[in-house]
């Protein structure tokens, strides 16, 4: 029976997947999509995205190296699931065992079930409400909102650390501490006076990786392939931090979930924030994660509207957003994608805004285009054919709706 992924956060977790699937962001090592079809041990499945983010997706599946068809219905029966809702065993355990009509639920939360009725994205919340449900007992990892995200961060990285192997290089004179497991993939480089701290987790530096002098990691931390680590500013960075595939990061990072070809390569403090791909972060730009009262964040959802969102909430930035030097971005804002934020942000950054000290402008979406493409042309080795391509295409349609 195939597995339908329905992307069932593509409201709640805005402004990330404005222009992404949610099975496409990355968190713990690895995408929502990998953790689930790790999780349920699934071979092919089929994701089901808002028809505008079709292209991208495949494009997605080929740059994940994901064997997925895309909004294809499948044959006869097949069981529906919460791109939000990482499995556990009882998940596991019972999908299996479900009939037609029958669904998990936890606590209100649709987590899978079986059917034969099909509806496109934009209508799928009419199959989740006939099912009959069944109610799980133990609470899954569910990632409704980006702070969500962060706060299971380091869980996922522990789940899907692959065990301690060096394969890679490290200096007889970088330091590592504790026992909580370290991976080093082929081709990296921990260079001398680095500190890798595994007490409180596993680190995990994927392959072709350089971490540069006078760094230090604490686990658990996920850093990707291809990645510089503390090459411009030297880097600190504290637990429960995922930095993805071919990015730069430097200065201190804590409680951090960093998407792909993302830049962080000078000083400046960013801390339980999620941030997109093609995200460049200007000299000295820093977000609070803590109000000055003490108090809990509330944030302005772009679905949702004003949320509690708990003690410690950093920034969420969408795809394809810049940062001006020195930019203070105040507790649990969210930007973008697609656009420029400077000097303080005080509010929450619109899509396609042109944010230049007091005045925020419309981002002319001909010049939006062009930076799009000219950052992601300078990683272009690294991407699938016409993946540029896509994106550029979604940009100029967001735009026009």
């Amino acid at each position: 029976m195939r597995t339908v992924i329905a992307d069932l956060g593509h409201n709640s977790l805005k402004p990330l997947t404005y222009t992404r699937s949610s099975t496409d962001i990355e968190a713990g090592g690895q995408t929502l999509h990998e953790h689930i079809q790790e999780g349920l041990e699934l071979e092919k499945t089929t994701v089901l995205v808002p028809k505008y983010l079709e292209e991208v997706t495949r494009k997605n599946s080929e740059l994940y190296e994901i064997d997925r068809e895309v909004n294809e219905r499948p044959e006869g029966e097949y069981l529906l699931y919460n791109s939000t809702v990482i499995p556990n065993e009882e998940i596991r355990e019972k999908v299996g065992g479900l009939e037609e009509g029958e669904a998990l639920y936890y606590e209100g939360v649709f987590v899978a079930g079986v059917t034969k009725k099909w509806r496109a994205h934009e209508d799928v919340d009419e199959v989740v409400e006939d099912f009959e449900r069944v109610e799980l007992d133990e609470a899954p990892i569910v990632l409704e909102y980006p702070w969500d995200i962060v706060g299971h961060n380091g869980e996922l990285i522990e789940a899907s650390f692959p065990g301690e192997e060096i394969k890679g290089e490290i200096s007889d004179e970088a330091e590592v501490i504790g026992d909580g497991g370290l991976f080093i993939g082929d081709g990296a480089e921990v260079s001398a006076n680095v500190t890798l701290d595994t007490s409180g987790g596993p680190v995990y530096i994927g392959s072709g990786t350089k971490v540069w002098p006078n760094s230090r990691i604490d686990g658990p931390a996920y850093i990707g392939s291809n990645t510089k680590i503390g090459a411009g500013q030297n880097a600190v960075i504290h637990e429960n931090t995922y930095i993805g595939d071919v990015c730069r990061a430097g200065g201190e990072l804590e409680d951090v979930v960093i998407n792909s070809f993302t830049n962080k390569y000078h000083c400046g403090f960013l801390g339980h924030a999620v941030v997109g791909s093609w995200v460049n972060f200007g000299a000295g730009t820093t977000n609070s994660d803590l109000k000055n009262t003490y108090g809990t964040v509330k944030v302005e959802h772009p679905v949702d509207g004003t949320i509690d969102a708990g003690l410690k909430v950093g920034a969420t930035i969408g795809d394809h957003t810049k940062m001006d030097i020195q930019t203070g971005i105040y507790t649990g804002k969210m930007i973008g994608p697609v656009a420029r934020a400077s000097g303080k942000v005080t509010g929450n950054v619109e899509p396609f805004t042109w944010q230049h000290m007091d005045t925020d402008n419309d981002y002319i979406v001909d010049k939006a285009v062009e930076h799009v493409e000219r950052m992601m042309n300078r990683r272009k080795d690294y991407l699938p054919e016409d993946y540029i391509k896509a994106h550029r295409k979604l940009v100029k349609q967001l735009r026009s709706d």
